[in-house]
């Protein structure tokens, strides 16, 4: 699989780029090398508000080679990410255009995708999370909560362990498909239970972000 370098100045030059009629997202990649269409490649993008870049893997669905006479049709390849991508490339369009606002969340979000389910009045709704931070999360549900409500809820974040078992309160709601869901702020009641969250953030940071290359010993 090959590797491509992304390298943008801005986040609204990616907005430019980003192929929205794809079901889980694409990027228009501007180049002149030769890929075969529904070859499998690997993005790293970055640009100043990234700098360590974001890992995004996706299949070439078209490519438009250089022309012979001048025109304003740039050479390169449409790449459609591949589903288990989807988030991570939501985030990354939400960061370009300024949707992390601190009113839903605290913190910055990242993309996760685990079982949530919501204890309310003696009843359990089960619902997958879309992303979280260190104060908040969002949870995908039709089910219509209040703002500020309170809610407990039961985090599957690992198959390993038991559910973390943590109070929130609703900050909003969104009832527009498709994401449908509610925004909740965590309402730690113990600092080991927000360690736990923190750590866990942390580690989908990690996954998401692309390490440096190793340095050379020339």
């Amino acid at each position: 699989m090959r590797q491509i370098h992304v390298q943008y100045a801005s986040g609204s030059e990616l907005i430019e780029d980003y192929l929205r009629d794809l079901d889980f997202g694409g990027l228009f990649v501007r180049t002149t090398d030769e890929f075969s269409v529904g070859e499998r490649v690997e993005l790293t993008i970055v640009f100043p508000d990234v700098p360590d870049g974001v890992a995004l893997r996706g299949d070439v669905i078209w490519r438009r080679a250089p022309m012979r006479w001048r025109s304003a049709l740039l050479p390169g390849i449409g790449v459609g990410f591949v589903e288990e991508h989807h988030n991570r490339a939501e985030f990354l369009l939400d960061f370009c255009n300024g949707e992390l606002s601190a009113l839903r969340v605290k913190g910055r979000r990242v993309p996760a995708d685990f079982r949530v389910d919501i204890l309310s009045e003696s009843k359990k709704i089960q619902a997958r999370a879309k992303d979280i931070s260190k104060g908040g999360l969002f949870v995908r549900t039709e089910t219509p909560f209040a703002k500020d409500s309170k809610l407990d809820l039961l985090l599957h974040l690992s198959q390993s362990e038991p559910p973390a078992r943590v109070p929130a309160r609703v900050a909003w709601s969104r009832a527009v498909s498709p994401d449908v869901g509610i925004g909740v702020e965590f309402l730690f009641r113990t600092p080991i239970r927000r360690a736990q969250i923190t750590r866990y953030v942390r580690d989908l940071e990690a996954r998401l972000s692309i390490p440096p290359p190793p340095a050379r010993d020339d």
